[in-house]
């Protein structure tokens, strides 16, 4: 139903493909940035740094991680929040995923990169075992993009 096509539910068509899920946008992210960018802050003089990370208000953990970017990013900047839908921001194919599945943009107004990456690691990043090795292994790129 959600394809549109009722007959997908006759007992003799193909299966449908299981729609792609949140993490599969992940490597689609880093190609969209610019359009993002002139979709929500075209015209603006000094552009915002903008992230934008895989979000579906019925996945309870990306649901979190969007209130701690929130919590983390209130503190220290001002910033506006954009959902754009797949279509809108320029996924490719995104009849392939899930229809829940959004992107949420933050428009951070500042042009300290090294804060907004700091501010997103305390955000982000958990530590689950603290006996394991001091080697900072927080990629940015497991959760979102940041442009420029």
């Amino acid at each position: 139903m959600w394809k549109g096509n009722i007959d997908l539910l006759d007992i003799n068509s193909p299966q449908p493909e299981v729609p792609k899920l949140a993490a599969d946008v992940l490597k689609e992210l880093p190609l969209i940035g610019g359009s993002l960018l002139n979709r929500y802050a075209g015209g603006i003089s000094k552009p915002p740094v903008l992230f934008f990370m895989p979000f579906d208000e019925t996945q309870e953990i990306l649901c979190e991680k969007k209130e701690k970017v929130q919590m983390q990013l209130a503190e220290h900047f001002s910033y506006e929040i954009k959902l754009a839908r797949l279509d809108e921001a320029g996924i490719l194919n995104p009849r392939e995923y899930i229809p829940s599945l959004k992107i949420v943009c933050f428009l951070i107004e500042t042009d300290e990169m090294n804060k907004v990456y700091s501010c997103l690691k305390s955000a982000l990043y958990s530590k689950n075992n603290k006996k394991a090795s001091q080697i900072d292994r927080f990629q940015l790129k497991r959760h979102g993009c940041v442009h420029p």
